[in-house]
């Protein structure tokens, strides 16, 4: 696989992340929106919380795979020592 074609699959991997978090804070943001209303319960709670878990992993592996890419982005323009782990 050329360099173009691995830069294009870690773009991929990083916008769909990136979808991924815009998603559940849609999700989290609906479920504040019930206060305005209706009654804020325990469902809405467990929701938000299960969102806030989602997203906090999720910032995890687009921070890992962001410092992935630019280290091999580097790296292949020469500029970089080493390459990270592929997280």
């Amino acid at each position: 696989m050329n360099a173009w074609n691995l830069a294009a699959q870690h773009f991929r991997t990083i916008k769909t992340l990136a979808e991924q978090i815009r998603s559940e804070l849609k999700n989290a943001q609906q479920n504040l929106s019930s206060i305005r209303v209706s009654d804020f319960g325990a469902g809405e709670i467990a929701a938000i919380e299960a969102s806030n878990l989602s997203i906090g992993t999720m910032r995890a592996q687009l921070d890992a795979e962001l410092q992935y890419y630019m280290g091999w982005y580097d790296g292949l323009l020469g500029r970089g020592a080493t390459q990270p782990p592929n997280p």
